[in-house]
């Protein structure tokens, strides 16, 4: 128990402290953003490449590391859900919300400070390995709004090139088949449209509402804006999906 409270007491402390700056105007509030940007786009990624450049790619991209922690957070977002759907009446929704929030491992300011004091160096290599993790997964989860999205709140379109690139992540990290075939379902029902619809040139902004020829993918599948007769790389996913 000694040794519990050696490690958690001194980042309590710190964070006790930094509180009580701010409350009592030591430091200003204006301030706290400057600071955390500096620790987000400076010191973490510094952090990281140092700690991955001073080791082997072999020592680095450790397949049964990747494995546990998946489990893991698996694990725990099982947990959150059943306990809030069923033990606390949430909807599907709010506790799938809950869940996921509950798998928001604090790597960065919560995590590696106890991992340097338990495990030293290594610390660094699995605050790597874990933000690693987190990133394609939260990418990857983030853009699957019933269709594979380029991006949720933007233009929020399923685009066939995005969607091609990602199959191998997903099927390995979810249980993604039925989505796929659906989708791949979705650019067939697309490509046989023949109606005139928005077609990029040889650039993004040369734009003109021309016929499609029916049998060819379209850009984005499925939608109101299918972007017209897709391009080489955008409809091979016609291809590349279902291999």
């Amino acid at each position: 128990m000694s040794q519990v409270l050696a490690i958690t007491i001194p980042i309590f402390l710190i964070i006790g402290i930094a509180y009580f700056a701010v409350r009592g105007g030591l430091v200003e509030q204006a301030g706290l953003k400057t600071m955390a940007g500096f620790v987000l786009n400076f010191a973490l990624p510094a952090l990281i490449i140092r700690a991955l450049a001073a080791r082997k790619l072999s020592e680095v991209a450790d397949a049964s590391y990747f494995l546990v922690y998946g489990g893991a957070s698996l694990l725990v977002f099982a947990a959150v859900f059943a306990i809030a759907r069923w033990a606390r009446g949430r909807g599907q929704s709010a506790s799938a919300i809950q869940a996921l929030g509950a798998t928001a491992a604090n790597s960065g300011f919560f995590g590696y400070p106890i991992a340097a004091l338990v495990l030293g160096a290594p610390a660094g290599v699995a605050l790597s390995l874990n933000m690693a993790f987190e990133w394609a997964h939260r990418t990857f989860a983030g853009n699957i709004q019933g269709v594979p999205t380029d991006c949720p709140v933007r233009e929020r379109c399923g685009w066939t090139g995005d969607a091609h690139l990602v199959v191998p992540y997903s099927m390995f990290r979810f249980n993604s088949a039925p989505l796929w075939t659906k989708y791949t379902g979705d650019i067939v029902t697309s490509a046989r449209r023949d109606t005139p619809m928005l077609s990029f040139g040889s650039n993004m902004e040369e734009r003109e509402v021309k016929p499609k020829p029916a049998g060819i993918p379209t850009m984005v599948a499925p939608g109101m804006r299918f972007i017209g007769e897709a391009s080489p790389d955008w409809g091979s996913a016609i291809v590349f999906i279902p291999w």
